[in-house]
């Protein structure tokens, strides 16, 4: 890296995370384990986020590392797109098919 500014810290952001592992080690193996079962359960793939977030407060010439994580939910809903220029048809009501 040719920025020596930016080459620090990128390199202080590395030592950052190692010790926010460290620190949450316990925790995040929980919400791991949590996750792998959950997904077991619901018959899904199990995704784990792990997400590193660095702030510069140039002003203050301060640097934060945050470390988060957890397990993504999604619920979701599919249909046609409502057109209410569209006029539904009164179609006649059927007992499922059967003749």
């Amino acid at each position: 890296m040719k920025n020596t500014k930016l080459n620090a810290i990128s390199n202080e952001a590395a030592q950052n995370l190692c010790a926010l592992v460290k620190e949450n080690e316990a925790k995040l193996l929980e919400a791991w384990s949590s996750c792998e079962e959950e997904a077991q359960a619901n018959d899904t793939a199990p995704k784990f986020k792990l997400a590193l977030s660095i702030t510069l407060d140039l002003d203050g010439d301060k640097m934060t590392t945050d470390l988060s994580w957890g397990v993504r939910y999604k619920a979701t809903a599919e249909c046609a797109i409502p057109d209410p220029d569209q006029r539904k048809l009164a179609l006649p009501e059927t007992d499922g098919g059967a003749a």
